[in-house]
């Protein structure tokens, strides 16, 4: 995923796999079972750092939009 900052909070849960996840300018190593509470308007990236895939789910409102390093908004693609 790339660095975006959510217009609401948002719950990350790894399923499977490992990550890197950036919330703001702090980083965290989560592995299957970890939760991540991510705030609203806060800088996340999740990175797959692993051979294995990587399965999460992130859990946000129904039309969250997300702002990119430039500004720009938008609905990230795995939402409907």
């Amino acid at each position: 995923m790339a660095e975006a900052a959510l217009e609401f909070g948002a719950v990350v849960a790894a399923g499977s796999g490992q990550a890197t996840v950036s919330i703001g300018a702090e980083r965290h190593t989560v592995t299957a079972g970890d939760t991540v509470i991510v705030p609203a308007n806060t800088t996340i990236e999740i990175t797959n750092d692993a051979s294995a895939p990587l399965l999460a789910l992130c859990c946000l409102p129904v039309g969250g939009e997300s702002r990119s390093p430039d500004g720009q908004i938008f609905t990230q693609p795995w939402t409907p």
